[in-house]
């Protein structure tokens, strides 16, 4: 569908939608997160919710197990989007908390991940990982002084061949090219959220794609879900 001037969330190359502040994809109760694009639910042992007063009934990441988006089929490693609403419960984080990561079967693993670090003095962070050669490209989505305001943020990321981008807010900030191979990584077949415990954040609105979202559509989705946020 591409882009629309409702505005609208994207629905072109769409694979998850997740928003447990609707019931239609968390009721509220129960094990399951529902896709609200129809494909790709996800299931648990545990699903730890919280109520915020400006979005809902929201994911609370204080449970020690992870949330499992199996995709099938996988999804290319070289081309995909991802955008997600976090906001601070205002608790230090612990250090190498993943919020979302991606993965693959077999070979390095995590392909991507979204975590909080206390150590770094960096609090929201992205970062791409190659195991084979223990280096990895990394962006701050925001700080020590931007998590204790306990703001919400919209964080985006894409992956086109050799190219990362980064956006907060919907704007572009950073761009970053790897310079070495990831030859060895297969096709992404997992997202996880909340894989680890002692995590100290809520979450939004999740969308994961199997295309290479925009500037304009990356804008397009923060505009479609940012007036929930008071942003």
């Amino acid at each position: 569908m591409g882009i629309a001037y409702n505005p609208r969330i994207v629905t072109d190359g769409l694979r998850v939608s997740y928003d447990t502040g609707n019931v239609k994809c968390y009721p509220g109760s129960g094990n399951t997160l529902f896709s609200l694009n129809g494909t790709e639910d996800a299931s648990t042992t545990t699903i730890a919710t919280a109520t915020d007063a400006t979005a809902g009934t929201i994911l609370n990441h204080n449970s020690s197990t992870a949330i499992t988006v199996n995709l099938s089929p996988n999804v290319n490693h070289e081309v995909w989007s991802m955008m997600l609403w976090v906001r601070s419960t205002g608790t230090t984080p612990s250090d190498y908390r993943n919020i979302v990561r991606l993965e693959q079967t077999g070979g390095p693993g995590y392909f991507y991940i979204i975590d909080t670090r206390q150590t770094t003095n960096t609090y929201v962070l992205g970062y791409q990982k190659d195991y084979y050669v223990n280096s990895w490209y990394t962006y701050d989505f925001n700080n020590q002084t931007q998590w204790t305001a306990q703001g919400w943020w919209c964080i985006g990321v894409s992956h086109n061949n050799t190219v990362f981008k980064s956006y907060v807010n919907g704007d572009l900030k950073n761009t970053q090219t790897q310079t070495r191979s990831v030859v060895d990584y297969t096709n992404l077949t997992q997202i996880r959220i909340n894989p680890s415990s002692g995590n100290t954040v809520y979450m939004g609105p999740l969308f994961f794609y199997d295309k290479i979202l925009t500037d304009d559509e990356f804008k397009q989705n923060f505009n479609a879900t940012r007036s929930r946020f008071s942003i």
